[in-house]
């Protein structure tokens, strides 16, 4: 009888213990890098969107405001009201959908003017032809986990 059991081939209970947390350590592994993998894509979708949206801020600043309009006064611009709601992100998909929280656009302008190429602060010696309006739009908002 105890030649007959020697004989049976088999795995001990020490090597299927080994083999479980093996495979479980793998399965975990897997499990977090989706999750990971999951964080980033919606974090640079939501970088895609902001930017999108700073584009089509500086498309109409661009394209609807006069040089001389007052909302393109030195300074930090918070949703102005001449600029007919672009800024306003309450309607803004990310928003609705609920993916971030506090999402707010801004944007800053400063007057710089160039020499030889490279761009320089004005400093009163320019002549107005030589002073252009730098626009820096700046999207901002808290991940929901």
């Amino acid at each position: 009888m105890i030649r007959l059991l020697k004989s049976k081939r088999g795995f001990t209970l020490s090597e299927v213990i080994v083999a479980a947390v093996i495979m479980s350590l793998a399965v975990a592994g897997s499990y977090s890098s989706y999750f990971l993998a999951r964080m980033f894509g919606h974090r640079f979708q939501h970088k895609t969107y902001a930017i999108n949206r700073a584009n089509e801020l500086a498309d109409y600043l661009r394209h609807h405001l006069d040089y001389d309009n007052p909302d393109l006064t030195n300074g930090n611009h918070i949703y102005p009201a001449a600029a007919y709601n672009v800024l306003d992100v309450s309607s803004w998909d990310i928003v609705v959908n609920k993916e971030v929280r506090d999402l707010a656009a801004q944007y800053n302008v400063s007057q710089v003017w160039f020499n030889n190429g490279v761009e320089m602060a004005v400093d009163g010696s320019q002549t107005p032809d030589q002073i252009f309006k730098k626009i820096t739009v700046t999207v901002t908002w808290d991940e929901i986990s």
